[in-house]
């Protein structure tokens, strides 16, 4: 087997068992959800309407920021 194709092989093994690993992860906490939904604060339709409503583009800018701040959130300062 040449390496660049070990490399492949590998690579495609290491993201086989991520993907195992994120949904084992996803799947624990749906049980934990099923299992503690009693203990879950929730919001009702009335206290909801409190909240103020974003427009689709205001919705769009605020997931991009956030997006950028995750992917920068390795080099930001700690103080």
């Amino acid at each position: 087997m040449s390496k660049n194709t070990q490399y492949r092989a590998t690579e495609q093994d290491d993201l086989a068992n991520d993907k195992a690993s994120t949904l084992a992860v996803l799947a624990d906490n749906e049980q934990w959800v099923a299992d503690n939904y009693d203990k879950v604060v929730t919001i009702s339709e009335q206290d909801c309407s409190k909240f103020v409503t974003l427009t689709a583009e205001e919705d769009t800018v605020l997931r991009c920021l956030g997006a950028a701040i995750i992917m920068q959130w390795n080099t930001l300062p700690a103080k």
